[in-house]
């Protein structure tokens, strides 16, 4: 390629360039002033965001500082924790859990509610969230029983 040729070639960029550009910030809005911060509020509440003052997260942040992984379970959890009410109270439900990969916390809460280890699916699912174990769960078999209680069955998934 010659002189002349890059040259066009250049021209014909910067001309793409340029339509591309303009048409981008005249005719999709991006031109427009900045929001100011009630309309940006506004516009994240309608989109599902909740906005806090730093104060406010601080405070929160400060209060789930104490769930962390491994941190003593506070009283009000006390109620999430305890063991399924057997209706035939001599009689010991066990079950070998086999934790494979991939496999959620929603999956292995559905399989302890269909073997009567665990009553509630839904809070067995809310204790790993909330206590963040939901994501340390290591593959592999455990034996549990339905006397149990969440912590117990936790600290066995998560070893």
């Amino acid at each position: 390629m010659n002189k002349r040729g890059v040259r066009a070639f250049a021209l014909g960029m910067l001309v793409a360039v340029s339509i591309i550009g303009t048409y981008y910030f005249y005719f999709t809005g991006q031109s427009q002033a900045k929001l100011d911060e009630a309309a940006a509020k506004q516009m994240l509440a309608k989109k599902g965001y909740v906005v806090l003052p730093a104060s406010e997260y601080q405070k929160i942040k400060k209060a789930n500082a104490s769930t962390k992984p491994g941190a003593k379970i506070a009283e009000k959890d006390k109620t999430l924790t305890r063991p399924k009410n057997n209706p035939k109270k001599n009689q010991l439900i066990a079950y070998s859990l086999k934790v494979t990969s991939g496999m959620s916390p929603e999956e292995i809460s559905k399989l302890l509610v269909k073997h009567q280890i665990i009553e509630n699916g839904d809070e067995f699912e809310q204790f790993l969230t909330t206590h963040h174990f939901a994501t340390k769960i290591q593959v592999g078999t455990y034996h549990l029983t339905d006397k149990m209680d969440y912590q117990e069955i936790t600290k066995l998934l998560t070893k």
